[in-house]
């Protein structure tokens, strides 16, 4: 995994064979010595995946530092976390290059993700920001319908479920209850874990539900809401490709409403 700021080393066109590097320990050599930081990430398939963060893109015929987002409909779900997690430690390294306790420089630590002050013996940890991410519906059957907002960070035309980061104190069900009547004004029960999923834009841990809707007319809140609407199923409009929790979710929500 070669990295360069949240971007990924990958191949165009997007129909290459190879969408990752295939490189010859020569090029491995010259890479590894002259990469900012360089570690052992993980496994795929039986061979060991390394991370090489560059100060500079790395120029290679066939290949181009793209956003890591682009990965997701070329890669399976095991590659795509390997690759985020490329870039949640090369974040990590990059934003922790100084104490934060007396200000004085920061080492890596060899035997575990850290890094160490000797000056005041602190240690810091990557940081990984809790979230909630929902797919709320009501009905069942053909007139089930599930609510789908289009927010501010979102390319034009994707609507998608609801998201938002976890407060101090609070617990994930309040979070999600917090989250969807701050965004659109709508109430929710029966509250039910699906599943979760790292992401690594740049260091989150999306935990994914489902729940019902209990009342409430959809108010966009106008700031990270722009719009929001209940569509039934066999008319969605663009939502997230597969591959990403919103998906996931969303069938989900599916499921759950017999449809």
């Amino acid at each position: 995994m070669i990295v360069n700021g949240n971007k990924v080393l990958q191949s165009v066109p997007e129909d290459a064979a190879n969408i990752l590097p295939q490189l010859d320990s020569k090029a491995v050599a010259s890479l590894w010595q002259h990469a900012a930081y360089r570690a052992r990430i993980g496994t795929y398939q039986g061979t060991p995946v390394y991370l090489l963060d560059t100060d500079e893109p790395v120029e290679l015929a066939g290949f181009e530092s793209l956003p890591l987002r682009q990965l997701l409909h070329r890669v399976d779900s095991q590659l795509f976390a390997l690759a985020g997690r490329a870039c949640q430690v090369a974040y990590f390294i990059r934003t922790h290059l100084f104490c934060s306790q007396c200000g004085q420089g920061l080492e890596e630590v060899t035997d575990e993700l850290a890094v160490y002050c000797r000056t005041c013996d602190y240690r810091t940890y990557p940081r990984i920001s809790p979230c909630i991410i929902v797919a709320v519906y009501r009905g069942h059957g053909d007139s089930a319908e599930i609510l789908l907002a289009h927010g501010v960070r979102h390319p034009e035309g994707l609507y998608s479920v609801l998201a938002g980061f976890v407060e101090s104190g609070e617990t994930l069900e309040q979070c999600l209850a917090r989250e969807v009547f701050e965004e659109t004004g709508v109430d929710v029960e029966c509250i039910e874990y699906v599943m979760s999923q790292p992401w690594p834009f740049p260091h989150s841990l999306m935990m994914g539900f489902t729940a019902r809707y209990r009342d409430g007319d959809v108010t966009p809140d106008g700031n990270e809401v722009l719009a929001a609407n209940w569509f039934t199923f066999n008319a969605l409009p663009k939502t997230p490709p597969p591959g990403t929790i919103a998906a996931q979710l969303i069938d989900a929500a599916r499921t759950k409403c017999g449809c």
